[in-house]
């Protein structure tokens, strides 16, 4: 797969219509395997197929260098759903770690409204396309919140905290990486944290 540009609307893939078809959800990834994610992602839905070339319905939001380690798939996005007025609290009983809320290839998720304490990420998203996170208050002991590979949406009036972090594991209350984009972080506050309280990184 050649190189994509920001604002474009097609990309060449030896794939074309072999996979590919007007209408398909399609996530377009690219990263390195010693990183254990991707350093570039975007979601789109295919347009039109002309032999090698594959038009989406939008313009893509970030560029995406020509690297050999470029890949597409194809996945089934769950669509359109909430997660509003509620509190997850962790039974102190149990003592292996807890995932609060846990998003996976959601597109227009949206969570509000949530009171979340757990032994480790009070919410993970992952590969999401459009997903809200607004008046959220999360605690957690060991873990903080992490946003990978996640495109549009954002993080607004909320409140983390974490006790105890993992050096080099979960030690940052609040994370953005392996590829997430456009995703704004606004008017939020960390209460407590190890010895990272905000990262943004690409692996």
């Amino acid at each position: 797969t050649g190189a994509i540009t920001a604002g474009s609307t097609s990309f060449i893939s030896p794939l074309g219509a072999a996979q590919v078809s007007p209408g398909t959800q399609i996530e377009i990834v690219e990263g390195q395997e010693s990183l254990g994610c991707s350093q570039y992602y975007d979601f789109k839905t295919v347009l039109s197929v002309t032999g090698t070339t594959i038009t989406v319905t939008e313009p893509f939001n970030t560029d995406f260098p020509a690297i050999t380690t470029v890949n597409m798939g194809t996945f089934v996005p769950v669509v359109n759903n909430a997660v509003r007025d509620i509190t997850i609290d962790q039974d102190p009983s149990v003592t292996w770690q807890v995932v609060g809320i846990y998003t996976y290839a959601a597109q227009h998720m949206r969570v509000q409204n949530v009171v979340i304490n757990t032994t480790i990420d009070p919410i993970y998203g992952q590969e999401d396309n459009d997903a809200t996170f607004d008046h959220v208050s999360a605690s957690s002991s060991v873990g903080g919140m992490e946003f990978a590979a996640v495109v549009g949406g954002g993080l607004t009036n909320s409140y983390f905290s974490m006790q105890n972090g993992i050096p080099l594991l979960s030690h940052a209350t609040l994370s953005l990486d392996c590829g997430t984009s456009y995703f704004p972080i606004t008017n939020n506050y960390i209460g407590s944290g190890t010895d990272i309280g905000f990262l943004v990184g690409r692996g």
